[in-house]
């Protein structure tokens, strides 16, 4: 299967074991398109980040950890 990145549309399915846990986003570090060099200035972007609390989702899914869901129809544009 070919890998396929997390864009917009993605579900990213993040189990929690602990009681009281926070979750935080740090900051955007990503290429500029056909930039390959490190030192070069990275491309603007957002974070539209909206957050489903499930209750028993680690028994109910049946997750164990990390698991992303890519959009079916991703938008490349």
């Amino acid at each position: 299967m070919p890998h396929r990145p997390l864009s917009a549309g993605s579900r990213l399915l993040l189990p929690v074991h602990v009681r009281g846990a926070k979750l935080s986003v740090g900051d955007l570090h990503f290429p500029r398109r056909g930039a390959y060099e490190c030192g070069e200035p990275g491309a603007a972007g957002w974070i539209d980040l909206r957050v489903s609390l499930t209750r028993q989702g680690v028994e109910r899914f049946r997750v164990t950890g990390p698991m992303l869901m890519p959009d079916p129809t991703p938008r490349l544009c």
